[in-house]
């Protein structure tokens, strides 16, 4: 596919990157359950690498990540 090719006009928590605007429409309105998990946590761990949270939100958010990804 000539996609695969072109420069990547935007990315998603650092991880996720689109080539076009379609394309992420596509990703939006056909998000399903697994993806949705995925992002949620992409987006976590970008705000938790951005220091936007205080030590023990961090030490929360952590463990909540943990224990959510145990029972996957």
């Amino acid at each position: 596919m000539e996609e695969n090719n072109q420069k990547p006009i935007g990315e998603l928590f650092g991880n996720i990157s689109y080539h076009s605007p379609e394309q992420l429409n596509l990703l939006i309105d056909n998000l399903d359950e697994e993806q949705a998990v995925i992002m949620i946590k992409f987006a976590c761990e970008k705000a938790l690498y951005s220091g936007i949270f205080t030590l023990s939100e961090t030490e929360i958010l952590l463990k909540s990540l943990r224990k959510f990804h145990s029972n996957q």
